[in-house]
């Protein structure tokens, strides 16, 4: 196997045995799992979902959506709010495309309803906490205003709720992570029983986020759950509890392209344009950048490299402070395995991905 940029590493066994994990827990409970493609945006790890049974799927643009419907995907939520702008394409797509889009305006509403041709179905995008899109459940007369509006428009069919508890990142741990999980469930519990009541009919509830898909095991109501990065977790996944480090099935491999002993770092190719800027404390408060762990084509997948840690990055370049080994240990040429904070930017960024095997698997910005 020749790397010679930075290039990232998935582990086929591990990301499979993650959705597996996944999709099995959800058939448990009887809620449908509509994964969150913009982790990996591959189409070879998309057709690993379909092997798993998954027939519907997210995405977070008209895009992927486009990518993913080519590739034979018949169920697809745009979970970015509908952008009016965008409707003359998707009027374009196949009829027997089920085709979910999310508002959370009237005025969107309005403008996507004026140029629509085909059929779609929507959802009212409820802020449970993440601060970032959404309607506030409180405010309970302005959602069903909303959802008086959707039901008059003929092309238009209204499928429920759907919210992110995206604060559920910044839990210290698994029972924080639940208990902002219940909150939220209440919460869109309580709105769906008072758009009920006042005449809005049955409201199904998708919620997404891997934190609490990882780590609860209750989700009352629930009709679908939509988490994605659990494909590849990641190291702020692993920090927050969600999995174990075995489960990170992605690492960013590196060419070394200095070895500095006299402060016991070494610099290797591959900076914020490659791994994210995304970082994380460590247990003594420091902020870091991702784990590390050597590499070989005859091991490429060995445990991280005890207190070693990439210390900053700039464009390029990532720092690396070594903890028991030695700089003079790597020397250019030589490669390293980064373990990213967030895998989801890191798979982003990719433009090269490849198998334990060497072999090229598709990657976003490789189409």
């Amino acid at each position: 196997m020749t790397v010679t940029r930075p290039t990232l590493l998935v582990n086929s066994r591990v990301a499979r045995s993650n959705i597996r994990r996944m999709a099995s827990k959800f058939s448990r409970l009887d809620v449908r799992l509509r994964p969150h493609f913009k982790t990996h945006q591959s189409l070879e790890v998309g057709r690993w979902f379909r092997e798993a049974g998954i027939r519907s799927i997210t995405v977070s643009s008209v895009d992927m959506a486009a990518r993913f419907m080519e590739d034979g995907w018949r169920d697809i939520l745009i979970a970015l709010p509908a952008n009016p702008a965008k409707t003359p394409r998707i009027n374009a797509w196949p009829g027997d495309l089920t085709l979910h889009l999310l508002v959370d305006h009237a005025v969107a509403v309005e403008r996507v309803a004026a140029r629509l041709t085909r059929p779609v179905e929507m959802w009212i995008k409820i802020d449970t906490g993440a601060r970032r899109c959404g309607l506030q459940p409180q405010h309970a007369e302005e959602i069903m205003a909303l959802v008086r509006l959707i039901q008059c428009q003929p092309l238009m069919h209204l499928r429920g709720l759907l919210t992110h508890a995206g604060h559920t990142y910044a839990a210290a741990d698994p029972a924080g992570i639940r208990d902002r999980h219940n909150q939220s469930l209440a919460e869109m519990a309580r709105l769906r029983e008072w758009i009920r009541n006042a005449g809005g009919g049955e409201m199904e509830i998708s919620i997404g986020d891997t934190p609490a898909c990882s780590v609860c095991h209750d989700f009352p109501g629930v009709t679908e759950v939509r988490c994605g990065n659990f494909v590849f977790y990641d190291i702020m996944q692993y920090r927050l509890g969600s999995c174990r480090l075995e489960d990170v099935a992605v690492r960013l491999i590196c060419p070394v392209i200095g070895s500095y002993p006299d402060r016991n770092e070494v610099v290797v190719h591959g900076g914020k344009v490659h791994l994210s800027a995304e970082g994380i404390a460590g247990e003594d408060g420091t902020r870091f950048y991702g784990l590390v762990a050597e590499f070989a084509s005859t091991n490429p997948w060995p445990a991280p490299l005890p207190g070693a840690r990439v210390r900053s990055l700039s464009q390029e370049h990532g720092v690396i402070r070594l903890g028991r080994q030695k700089a003079a240990d790597f020397l250019p040429g030589d490669l390293l395995a980064l373990l990213p904070v967030h895998s989801c930017l890191t798979a982003d960024l990719a433009t090269d991905m490849i198998d334990l095997d060497g072999r090229r698997i598709d990657a976003p910005a490789a189409v």
